[in-house]
């Protein structure tokens, strides 16, 4: 089923350059969980445009749309702002509600903020990052069949937003990869793949992709219909790995394989 991976070459340092929103846009292409939103700043009034974006499940919504949007948005605030730097250093300086604010001029700084729980209002040549991290949610449990004395005590949960963020907590890049789909006509199950990018075949991203594809049920609701497809020819040799273990799931993507993920259902799947 899953081909021979890549050979492994070191890559070039990620995220050069000055940041905007384009250059972020390109770099989490193929990434399900970025959100971007296009704002105008000082409101109705105002002459400038700014992208709002962010890692779903990685930032609080309520605490960016009061402490980051709705000030942004205020044109008493910023309706006469005339250049993205005026405005950049004003919403650092304090019109941005939030405590903790950063002015970033490159790239690989706003990525790695978003990649940290961050929301970033970007404009052109400049950002201004916010710690608006999401600490709230359903509490994660330890492993109940693959527990470990020196490991990690986290297992993944039946919310797939949820274990991503745990894999994004581990694999801080952008290289990490996240493509969503909807498995089964009527259940629209909700599924990922997951991969890094220059360490795994994209030959076998697709083929994963092709067989969740061709699932053909009205609910895609337990493993073994998802194994069922992904495993239609019988062979001695295993061809896929379940985990509980976030930390598991996130160091076999870092050795070349592919994960998916299912919502609802508490387990990784991992080609060999």
């Amino acid at each position: 089923l899953f081909r021979e991976k890549t050979p492994y070459h070191p890559p070039a340092p990620s995220a050069p350059g000055a940041v905007s929103g384009e250059a972020l846009n390109a770099l989490f292409s193929d990434c399900a969980d970025y959100n971007t939103r296009t704002v105008r700043v000082g409101g109705t009034g105002g002459t400038l445009t700014a992208q709002l974006v962010s890692l779903d499940g990685m930032v609080d919504g309520d605490m960016v749309s009061e402490a980051v949007l709705r000030p942004l948005t205020d044109e008493q605030r910023f309706g006469d702002v005339k250049t993205p730097e005026t405005a950049a250093t004003l919403l650092s300086e304090g019109l941005g509600y939030y405590y903790s604010a950063k002015l970033r001029h490159s790239l690989a700084d706003t990525t790695q903020d978003l990649l940290n729980g961050w929301c970033a209002v970007v404009f052109d040549g400049v950002a201004v990052t916010f710690e608006t991290k999401n600490v709230t949610g359903r509490s994660v449990e330890k492993p109940e069949q693959e527990k470990m004395v020196k490991g990690g005590k986290e297992a993944f949960t039946e919310r797939i937003r949820m274990n991503t963020v745990l894999l994004r907590r581990r694999l801080r890049t952008s290289d990490l990869k996240i493509r969503e789909l909807s498995l089964g006509r009527r259940s629209r199950t909700k599924a990922a793949i997951l991969y890094v990018e220059g360490l795994t075949n994209e030959a076998v991203v697709s083929e994963v992709s092709e067989r969740l594809g061709s699932i053909d049920v009205d609910g895609a609701l337990t493993a073994g219909t998802i194994e069922e497809y992904l495993l239609p020819r019988r062979s001695p040799f295993p061809q896929l790995t379940l985990t509980e273990r976030p930390d598991r799931f996130a160091m076999e993507l870092l050795q070349g394989r592919a994960g998916i993920l299912v919502d609802g259902i508490p387990l990784g799947f991992l080609t060999q």
